[in-house]
Formats: structure tokens, C-alpha cells, sequence
């Protein structure tokens, strides 16, 4: 995979977290990139090193913060604030190509990290509200900022809509596959039906 068209994503992996992902997939897709995200694929990877090798091979980053906040349920989880320090890390003391990598960072509330991760401070970070459909206005407004030919949000979530439903009936037919394990589908064979519509 070319390092000019390839996005690492660093975001959750929880199940609510999912339509949000997949709808950024998408929209990666849909602009002609590639997206990586870190899947186990032998239990004796280290997991950071596969995840600082994803970051050192791609231009483009998305990351996604909205599950590093503290509930009472559960602790804040840190691993996408650390990803989005390698990256910075990766476009700050890499090569030349690596010094022009584009970062986005992503959120679901605003102003939360201007609270409590003051270094990144005066960044613009894209509020989504974990909602599918403003995560695909702020991935879109991104790529556009960045010199992409992409039509509006609302062309880019009626086309993504138009997929689910289309694979869902792919994969439903002959009883392939139930709903409960479409919706649980592992993130890398997602993006391989994403990148096989649009060849």
C-alpha cells in the first residue's frame, strides 16, 4: 500500500463505537485513500509495534479521542491519545515524507481536550457528537481542506447508506451471514467489501 494514499485510523473498537467507524471508512474509501487500522493477526505480535508500523507507512491519521474521557462505569482508556503521539511524534522527527503527514483529531465533545490534554491546545479538533453522519462531515471537511474533489457530506452519507444496505444483502443472502455478525464484522474485512464497491 502506497504511503501517499494510505490512513491510519486510531479510534475505539467498542460496539457503539462502530457505525461512527464505519461510516469514516467510508469516507476514506470514498476519496480514494486507504484505511489501516491495527487488527491481531498472530496472538505473539506486539501490538505497538504493528501500531508505530501502520503510523511510519501512512500519510494521513485519524484519531479519534472520545473514549479517553473518565465515567463512573469505567476508567479512561489511553491508547488513542498515545497513538496520536506517535504520529505526531512520526511527523515531527521523521523523514521528509513523513514530516508532510496530515493528522486529524477527532472528538465527541467539544473543548474536552483544551480541559484536560492542554499540549494539543489551539489544534483544530472535529467534534462528531457520536453521530455517523457529522464523523463523515468532519472526515470530509478535512480531505477538502486538503486539497481532495469530494461533493458534499450529504452525498458522501446517502452513498454510504446506499452501501449498507447493499451489503447487507450481499451478505444476507442465502444466510451467509446473520445481522448480529454483520454488525460484529472484524474491521479489516469491512474495509475489504469498502475498497471492493468501489473498484
Amino acid at each position: 500500500m502506497p504511503f501517499e494514499t494510505a490512513v491510519f485510523i486510531n479510534c475505539p473498537f467498542d460496539t457503539n463505537y462502530k457505525p461512527i467507524l464505519r461510516a469514516i471508512i467510508f469516507t476514506t474509501v470514498y476519496a480514494g485513500l486507504e484505511p489501516r487500522v491495527c487488527t491481531t493477526k498472530s496472538s505473539d505480535h506486539v501490538r505497538v509495534q504493528q501500531i508505530k508500523e501502520l503510523i511510519r507507512t501512512s500519510r494521513y491519521g485519524i484519531h479519534d479521542l472520545s473514549r479517553s474521557h473518565a465515567d463512573a462505569n469505567q476508567p479512561p482508556r489511553f491508547n488513542m491519545p498515545f497513538e496520536l503521539g506517535i504520529d505526531v511524534g512520526c511527523r515531527t522527527y521523521g523523514n521528509a515524507n513523513q514530516q508532510e503527514k496530515i493528522i486529524l483529531i477527532m472528538e465527541r465533545e467539544q473543548y474536552h481536550y483544551h480541559r484536560v490534554l492542554s499540549d494539543i491546545s489551539g489544534q483544530d479538533i472535529y467534534r462528531h457528537n457520536d453521530d455517523p453522519k457529522l464523523a463523515v462531515a468532519g472526515v470530509r471537511e478535512w480531505l477538502v481542506n486538503n486539497d481532495f474533489d469530494l461533493p458534499g457530506a450529504n452525498q458522501i452519507w446517502i452513498k454510504f447508506n446506499e452501501f449498507k444496505e447493499s451489503l447487507q444483502k450481499k451478505l444476507r443472502a442465502n444466510n451467509q451471514y446473520t445481522i448480529s455478525e454483520i454488525r460484529r464484522m472484524a474491521e479489516a474485512h469491512y474495509i475489504k467489501h469498502v475498497i471492493d464497491a468501489f473498484s
